[in-house]
């Protein structure tokens, strides 16, 4: 199951703590996904999707507010033969007639900001597993959905943007804090509880991976230097002036000669002196050689 499906099954299981949440969060799928038609029987509203949590969460949502029962249909989806079509059809004229006027003036309808951004990610919405990456959109026919969506998002200091994909508007958001507090205000407990087990393993990942680079550019800095160190010594062995050097100088060479992979401070402690001292001779050294 994708983490997008873990959101949804999370989101149609909480229970909206008052009618105007519900309602906020039904009007919120009907105008994303919702469809008003006309026929000699009257009007109707019906919600059509693959996602059966789609359909069972606005029948629920109905059932609550009005206790009117929906016609539910199930076929095949002409899309793809593999999937369902569920199609969730509301008849009463009444009904249909009061949630018609408030989806025509829908921002004054809107009393619980959370409750229609929840709406939105169930009918509109998807999140990336965050294992690969960090990425939540909202998948929108009409351009002022995605404003409204984006400016909903923009009161609880969600930062998103606005990109045109074919015929669609996407408001997507990228960065993993911003995702996180969208999770919380919509309810997504649990899956905010997970991704943010997530982020922190691929930040315990991310920091030890950073420590080994910096580890392993050391050690190359240090070995490359201990090289040039020793081909130093050698250039002045070869020249003859090896047994012209004071005691200390010839005391680090050896020491450098028998341990290309010591640091300073290791052969400082080898030899009894300050890492100073062996910075110092081991660089006499290198300016005796480039004078050879």
């Amino acid at each position: 199951m994708s983490f997008s499906q873990i959101v949804k099954e999370e989101l149609e299981r909480y229970t909206p703590q008052n009618k105007k949440s519900c309602m906020s969060e039904m009007l919120s799928i009907l105008n994303n996904v919702g469809k008003v038609t006309t026929r000699d029987n009257g009007t109707q509203i019906s919600v059509v999707t693959e996602n059966v949590l789609i359909c069972k969460r606005f029948y629920e949502l109905v059932k609550s507010i009005y206790d009117e029962s929906l016609e539910i249909n199930i076929e095949k989806s002409k899309k793809n033969r593999k999937k369902n079509l569920y199609t969730a059809v509301l008849s009463d004229e009444k009904i249909v007639y009061d949630l018609v006027s408030k989806i025509a003036d829908i921002k004054k309808s809107i009393t619980d900001n959370r409750a229609y951004i929840r709406g939105s990610f169930l009918s509109v919405g998807s999140i990336t597993d965050p294992e690969k990456e960090y990425h939540l959109e909202f998948v929108n026919t009409y351009m002022k959905n995605a404003e409204m969506i984006q400016s909903i998002l923009k009161e609880y200091e969600i930062s998103s943007k606005i990109i045109n994909r074919k015929k669609d508007y996407i408001v997507y958001i990228k960065e993993s804090e911003q995702i996180a507090l969208l999770l919380n205000i919509i309810h997504a407990h649990n899956s905010l509880l997970k991704m943010e087990d997530i982020r922190i393993k691929k930040g315990v990942i991310n920091n030890v991976n950073r420590a080994v680079n910096c580890e392993t550019a050391n050690l190359m800095k240090t070995v490359s230097a201990s090289i040039k160190q020793a081909n130093d010594i050698k250039k002045i062995m070869k020249s003859g002036q090896f047994s012209k050097l004071n005691d200390g100088l010839r005391e680090v060479s050896h020491a450098r000669l028998d341990n290309l992979s010591a640091s300073l401070q290791e052969l400082a402690e080898a030899l009894d002196v300050s890492k100073s001292c062996i910075n110092h001779r081991l660089r006499k050294l290198s300016e005796i050689a480039e004078r050879i």
